[in-house]
């Protein structure tokens, strides 16, 4: 039994899967006083573990006594699957074609979805138990093919209902064979093998046009993407779906289909509209181009295109989602609540910033903080004035558009890019809810706590920190205050002339304080760099 996984079965139930004559006697004098769960852990241990055939056999004929149907279908499964031709063989088989359940008495049943005729002669049990053994590959095709002949021959002269179609298409689709062998992160190996899977995919997809909306729900919901190696869901299928059907589709987050996103987000209406607020949940991106064509729209339709993105999108990249909280946060609009779900929505897309790439990080923040510096030079709200950039960053001054934050943005955007201004990054504005929490996350990695959860002092004590490195400039010069109004204190004690220069030794001392504080500063940044540099020169 070393196959099977040793935690997956009580001890006491390995004692008795010893792949041994004498275990097997133990298992079989033991099987009726078993659970019926330890009954399936069994036969399904059996499967997978290197047990002697003719030892297993013995317990699926166990098995096939068992007064719960289910137990006895596994076991005639078993059987069946394993096809010996011998005169016991043929007493089992007729035991299971005589059982009284239709789950067990039907895993005999020659298979026919071949023949689409006789396979819809069969009783609908019998259908199901063989479309439960239809292959992966081809039985896509055969199964296309079973549907597409009941609807054109079946359906409407009442031999074959619409609740039996979709319990044969949900049998199918539904099973984890099917599943594990669509999955995309195993057919980039094989070219072919990716092909045939789209092409056999294809036919299923191309079902849901044609079946009963009801019945198409159960494609929509579980059928596979389509690997995309060579195409997507093709437009015939997506023109002829309803509005529900869309909706179902679109919140699929497996299903990318960008373009068809797009097309679905700019198609024109100017109300309320679900399928377009899905359309925008999973894949939508949007260019900065894309975005400027929404905001030269009439109000009437840019504000609901707006909303939805704000409201809905969760894929968009960050410096959106400032964009969308300014401009819906107004003073002269009528929506400035609505741009709380953005602002939301940042927040998460922050909190998720350390799982980007370096580079993606670096990109989202320089965006980020071009935008901030957009929005310095030209408020969104008219009534506000606004700075223009200086110093290293006076070369994007000119290219403010007065009254236009969106466009001077990407016109700085556009200049960054173009001054190749990288080493200017550090002259950016601070944008600090994102860049504290990079420091912090920082600071973990140092430590090797990522993989530990974050207490709330933890994360107290890292903001005290840093305000810890004004402590010692401050205790310093206050000392060094005391020390000296102290000194010309006793003098003046001594000399008797307190009241005349008592005010000018008070801020004398209080310059000495304010200096000191100053030099102390300089002194501990200092220790921290070289500190710094000698752990650096030392990796």
């Amino acid at each position: 039994m070393a196959d099977a996984p040793r935690d997956s079965l009580p001890e006491y139930l390995w004692d008795l899967l010893a792949p041994t004559p004498h275990g097997n006697a133990k298992l079989l004098a033991a099987w009726d006083g078993l659970t019926t769960e330890s009954h399936m852990r069994v036969l399904s241990a059996l499967k997978i573990a290197t047990y002697p055939q003719h030892l297993a056999k013995r317990v699926m004929e166990k098995a096939l006594e068992s007064p719960n149907a289910y137990i006895r279908y596994l076991a005639a499964n078993e059987i069946v699957q394993g096809g010996e031709d011998d005169e016991k063989a043929a007493i089992l088989e007729k035991r299971i074609a005589a059982d009284k359940h239709p789950l067990v008495k039907y895993c005999l049943a020659e298979s026919v979805t071949h023949i689409p005729q006789a396979f819809f002669a069969l009783p609908q049990q019998a259908r199901l138990a063989q479309i439960r053994r239809l292959g992966i590959g081809d039985g896509n095709k055969s199964m296309a093919s079973l549907i597409t002949f009941a609807l054109e021959n079946l359906i409407e002269k009442g031999e074959v209902s619409e609740i039996e179609l979709e319990e044969i298409l949900t049998d199918y689709i539904c099973r984890p064979l099917f599943k594990d062998r669509c999955q995309k992160d195993w057919l980039h190996y094989d070219g072919f093998l990716a092909y045939r899977t789209e092409e056999d995919l294809l036919s299923l997809w191309e079902l849901v046009p044609k079946v009963p909306e009801k019945i198409s729900y159960v494609l929509l919901q579980h059928l596979p993407p389509l690997p995309n190696y060579f195409q997507d869901i093709p437009e015939s299928v997506l023109d002829h779906l309803t509005s529900h059907q869309l909706f179902t589709l679109l919140e699929r987050p497996d299903i990318e289909l960008r373009e068809f996103r797009k097309q679905i987000f700019n198609r024109q209406n100017d109300s309320e509209d679900l399928v377009r607020s899905m359309a925008v949940v999973y894949h939508f991106h949007l260019t900065y181009e894309e975005f400027s064509d929404i905001l030269k729209k009439p109000e009437k339709e840019r504000i609901p295109l707006l909303l939805d993105l704000a409201s809905y999108a969760m894929d968009l990249r960050l410096v959106f989602y400032q964009v969308l909280h300014d401009i819906l946060e107004k003073n002269d609009t009528d929506y400035w609540e609505c741009g709380e779900p953005a602002k939301r929505e940042f927040e998460r897309k922050v909190k998720n910033l350390e799982e980007l790439k370096e580079w993606e990080k670096k990109s989202e923040m320089t965006q980020l903080k071009l935008y901030e510096l957009a929005k310095n030079a030209v408020p969104w709200n008219e009534t506000e004035s606004g700075y223009l950039p200086k110093g290293k960053l006076e070369f994007l001054a000119g290219l403010t558009v007065p009254g236009d934050t969106w466009q001077t943005f990407r016109n700085y955007v556009e200049e960054w890019e173009k001054y190749n201004a990288e080493k200017l990054y550090k002259h950016l504005p601070c944008i600090s809810a994102i860049e504290e929490r990079a420091e912090y996350m920082n600071e973990l990695e140092k430590k090797g706590a990522w993989d530990q959860p974050l207490s709330r002092k933890e994360f107290y004590n890292f903001y005290v920190a840093r305000t810890e490195a004004w402590v010692f400039p401050i205790i310093m010069g206050g000392v060094s205050g005391i020390l000296i109004f102290g000194g010309f204190a006793i003098w003046e004690l001594f000399t008797g002339d307190q009241e005349d220069n008592l005010w000018s030794y008070i801020m004398v001392s209080l310059g000495f304080l304010l200096a000191t504080i100053l030099i102390g500063k300089a002194l501990d940044e200092t220790s921290k760099e070289l500190k710094a540099k000698g752990e650096r020169e030392n990796l």
